[in-house]
């Protein structure tokens, strides 16, 4: 018998069917309680959390540099925040720049322990010199197709956080996919049968809800999504932002135009608010934003992590992945920017991997809302793409002592780039990683492989035509593309006689023969 909840204590809302049969692993022991650093500047940080405790909670910082001991602040969540699901953020200043912090988040009414964790602080945005590294990540399912765990995609979550400690990373970027609302296909929002099992009362199909049963339904996918204690403890253990990409909604979301119509409305709000309460509080903090971009400056490193699926717009004619807000903040984060030494652009969907004409003609056979579709290269997306480069070519220009770099995740590959835009710009770089823990099997690796080594041409009727080329890479492992799961890490060294060196690292760690993770490709500095 389940023991009874004081009344202090949150109802965890499991929506899991009576009888779950071959798939009770997906609905067993869902998250309860988080907590995830994001937002840090150099004299603050924002935490968000998910508690199963009422009453008020605090959240107690201290320096591993110094005995200054801890700072602690306190709030008292109001309990429509803590009925919509548990989930808050916590702000706390006074800190110093640069510098490793321990925290832990406190339900204080029951002295209960939400969760510990570490972050470091950013360096003063007047720091022009240093080398700093910062980790990238993306498609997180480590389900196997009947809902149990993948001992495969366990064990690259596993080495990840550790991996990320030991080489010196200071912020997280979580590219998007983080959950999947339609994987596994038995376990679809979408399938009917299915969503038949944990529907709310009176609802024969998820088009059926309304937007505040659709957050609670995807409120479950995160729980679930984020219950690996590999998964929490990366959470847990860098400052970091997330972005989301379609699958936190269902696939290709955005680039079919029937996505924009009323019957996909609630899915659409309701997806977002349970992606703003789980991933985007910890940046944002309590009001979900219109548009989930956003910049941040970590000493001379400045970073933009765009939003390339809610501001997106899809009809039979065009696709805007971004928005004219969207591009005119970008614009701006770049100006405001200028004296970076580095630029770094997050997107969850990467501009270079499938060649205009194959996206193009693929689209139109396998339609609207296809993988084709949805790539910056297919034939209605690019006047959008070639007005990012654009962009990109006239920032360049006007200051080419910059570096510029471009990271993605999506397409479950990984692979490192140099492109340049326009015959006098300055090279540019992608790194892509993808997938950190969503197994897809040998045939799929082999296919994924195969297109980034096409050359990716991009822009053949803006003046930034340019050609994307695999980098070669140094030492034994230089598997580029790399189709099994990985994670990446990037290191920019900013001290004024290094121009901005750059150097590109993917990980991997899904062969079980092997007893830890290893770089599977390395660039070198370039």
């Amino acid at each position: 018998m389940r023991p009874r909840m004081s009344q202090d204590e949150l109802p965890l809302r499991v929506r899991s069917p009576r009888d779950a049969g071959p798939h009770a692993a997906f609905f067993t022991s869902p998250l309860s309680t988080m907590v995830a650093p994001g937002l840090t500047g150099p004299t603050s940080v924002r935490v968000g959390a998910r508690t199963r405790w009422r009453g008020p909670h605090r959240l107690v910082v201290r320096s591993l540099a110094s005995d200054a001991g801890s700072r602690s602040v306190a709030a008292t969540p109001p309990e429509a925040i803590l009925a919509r699901d548990g989930t808050l953020s916590l702000d706390c200043d006074g800190l110093e720049p640069d510098t490793d912090y321990a925290f832990r988040v406190e339900a204080m009414a029951v002295d209960g322990v939400l969760g510990e964790g570490r972050f470091r602080t950013a360096p003063p945005t007047s720091r022009a010199d240093g080398v700093y590294r910062f980790g990238i990540l993306s498609c997180n399912n480590p389900f196997a197709p009947d809902g149990g765990l993948d001992p495969a995609g366990l064990r690259v979550l596993s080495f990840a956080e550790r991996t990320l400690r030991a080489e010196g990373v200071s912020r997280v970027f979580w590219m998007g996919d983080q959950i999947y609302g339609d994987l596994p296909e038995p376990l679809s929002l979408f399938d009917p049968e299915f969503f038949r099992a944990i529907a709310p009362a009176g609802r024969d199909s998820i088009f059926d809800c309304s937007a505040d049963e659709v957050r609670a339904l995807y409120q479950e996918r995160h729980r679930i999504f984020f219950k690996p204690r590999p998964l929490t403890d990366l959470l847990a253990g860098f400052a970091s932002h997330a972005i989301l990409d379609d699958h936190e909604i269902i696939d290709n979301f955005g680039s079919d135009p029937k996505h924009h119509g009323p019957r996909w409305r609630a899915v659409r709000e309701g997806a977002l608010d349970a992606f703003h309460d789980y991933q985007a509080r910890r940046v944002f903090g309590e009001a979900r934003p219109a548009s989930f971009d956003h910049g941040v400056r970590h000493g001379p490193i400045a970073f933009y992590v765009l939003d390339l699926r809610s501001p997106r717009t899809a009809t039979h004619e065009a696709i805007d992945l971004m928005g004219d807000a969207q591009r005119a903040r970008l614009e701006a984060f770049l100006a405001r920017n200028a004296d970076a030494a580095a630029v770094v652009l997050v997107l969850s969907v990467p501009i270079l991997h499938v060649p205009d004409w194959m996206a193009t003609v693929a689209a139109r056979l396998s339609g609207e809302g296809s993988d084709a579709a949805d790539r910056w290269s297919c034939a209605r997306a690019q006047p959008c793409r070639d007005q990012l480069l654009d962009a990109l070519a006239r920032h360049t220009q006007r200051h080419p002592a910059q570096r510029v770099l471009l990271v993605g995740g999506d397409i479950h590959v990984g692979a490192a780039m140099r492109f340049r835009l326009g015959e006098d710009g300055r090279d540019m770089l992608q790194l892509v990683s993808s997938a950190i823990s969503n197994v897809q099997g040998r045939a799929h690796e082999v296919a994924a492989e195969a297109l980034p080594r096409m050359r990716s041409v991009m822009g053949r009727h803006s003046r930034t035509y340019a050609r994307a080329e695999l980098l070669e890479g140094v030492g034994p492992e230089r598997h580029n593309p790399y189709g099994g799961l990985n994670f990446g890490v990037v290191e920019i060294d900013a001290r004024p006689a290094s121009d901005a060196g750059v150097r590109l690292r993917l990980f991997g760690a899904d062969d079980a023969v092997i007893p830890g993770p290893r770089v599977v490709f390395d660039s070198g500095w370039i």
